[in-house]
């Protein structure tokens, strides 16, 4: 009966992953998910002034989990001063091999990033699209008015044969 929960693998222990994720308990990875959450539940006005703070200390000291807590807030949505290419811009120039300590902080930063430059993608594309629509709308309003031309043209002429 013990026999059919025997490893049939012959003893080799299964991976399920070929890479694995820094942890995520880092107390400034914490605190900075926690400081995001609640400037994001501020109101505009609050934020503003989150903004300056962060800029502020961000002026004051430099570090990586600053410039991280800067560019966060500068990415947050529906905020009247998002500007997602400053906050790529300080994600670009983030250190790429992170500090011991810190490799939790600098993978919430590059998966921030990674979104931001994706978004960054889907809105030129987007306005690419919206241009295209714009032009070929431009278009067929200028290809309705010839239609509309040709229609008074033939109904002139029906009518002067109808005279």
């Amino acid at each position: 009966m013990l026999a059919a929960c025997a490893d049939l693998s012959g003893g080799a222990a299964h991976k399920t992953s070929v890479f694995s994720l820094p942890a995520l308990t880092n107390s400034q990875s914490d605190t900075l998910l926690q400081y995001v959450d609640s400037v994001r539940k501020l109101s505009s006005a609050e934020q503003a002034r989150e903004l300056d703070k962060a800029r502020l200390g961000y002026a004051q000291n430099s570090s990586d989990f600053n410039r991280i807590k800067l560019a966060w807030v500068l990415a947050l949505p529906g905020t009247p001063f998002r500007d997602t290419s400053a906050a790529l811009s300080l994600f670009n120039e983030l250190p790429k091999d992170a500090k011991a300590g810190s490799a939790g902080l600098h993978a919430l930063a590059g998966l921030l990033q990674n979104e931001l430059a994706e978004r960054q993608r889907i809105a030129a594309a987007s306005d690419e699209w919206a241009q295209k629509y714009k032009d070929e709308q431009k278009r067929a309003d200028a290809l309705q008015f010839q239609i509309d031309g040709i229609k008074r043209m033939e109904k002139n002429l029906m009518q002067r044969n109808k005279r």
